[in-house]
């Protein structure tokens, strides 16, 4: 049996030469003994015989040996695990890869939508603060104007 899973071992390679030669052997012989007398077929009826005995004995020898060859095959393939849970775990663990690292994707994602918030809002606060020193200084800018005003209206007053 050991030989039959390398698939070419010296007993496959004489069963399949043997098990042809000899049928055409006997074939050969089996003419010979139709084409012989009555009494040379006496003669050679013991020796027809044992080669077609013989033929059957190997063809039922190499028809064992493949039989025990499957068997062989098919008692180590039932005795083999179930290649399902592990199939099954490998496609879970791919799938669960896939969504980590997806997962990690959306989190810098993330982060970096937060810091691009902060920094819209911050630009929000430094723009209402300029807003409200533009206006300081346009009240004051009015203010100084309207006092320039009054000033230059009093002295224009007291020249004429």
């Amino acid at each position: 049996m050991e030989g039959s899973q390398g698939g070419g071992s010296e007993r496959e390679k004489s069963n399949s030469s043997s098990s042809t030669t000899p049928v055409s052997a006997v074939a050969t012989f089996w003419k010979d003994f139709k084409k012989a007398s009555n009494e040379e077929k006496l003669v050679l009826f013991n020796s027809l015989l044992k080669g077609y005995q013989e033929e059957v004995d190997k063809l039922t020898k190499r028809a064992k040996f493949g039989e025990n060859a499957c068997l062989n095959i098919y008692q180590k393939l039932y005795e083999a695990p179930d290649p399902y849970p592990v199939l099954t775990s490998i496609a879970e663990d791919a799938k669960l890869s896939e969504l980590e690292s997806e997962n990690r994707k959306m989190k810098v994602e993330l982060e970096e939508f937060r810091t691009e918030s902060t920094y819209l809002k911050n630009q929000q606060a430094t723009i209402r603060r300029l807003e409200e020193r533009t206006r300081q200084l346009e009240q004051q800018g009015l203010l100084q104007s309207q006092l320039q005003l009054a000033n230059e209206e009093s002295g224009h007053n007291k020249r004429s």
